[in-house]
């Protein structure tokens, strides 16, 4: 399921990061789930930002709310 524009652009925002360094960091975190899940099957060092990871999950977690108390 895909969150309406205005959704995603408000998580965006809320994360108060420029476009092009939340882009860059989302197209490498994409995959995060699945490549983490299966890690011991990984040849050499992965990395992930968790900064990133923690401040995406801040935003999704305030307009989640913000949806909550509007609805």
């Amino acid at each position: 399921m895909k969150l309406p524009g205005e959704q995603q652009y408000a998580i965006f925002e809320k994360t108060g990061m420029q476009i092009e360094e939340f882009s860059a960091h989302l197209a490498h975190s994409r995959l995060a789930f699945s490549k983490w899940r299966y890690i011991y099957e990984e040849k050499g060092e992965s990395f992930i930002n968790l900064r990133f990871l923690g401040r995406l999950a801040e935003a999704i977690e305030k307009i989640a709310l913000e949806m909550k108390v509007g609805s």
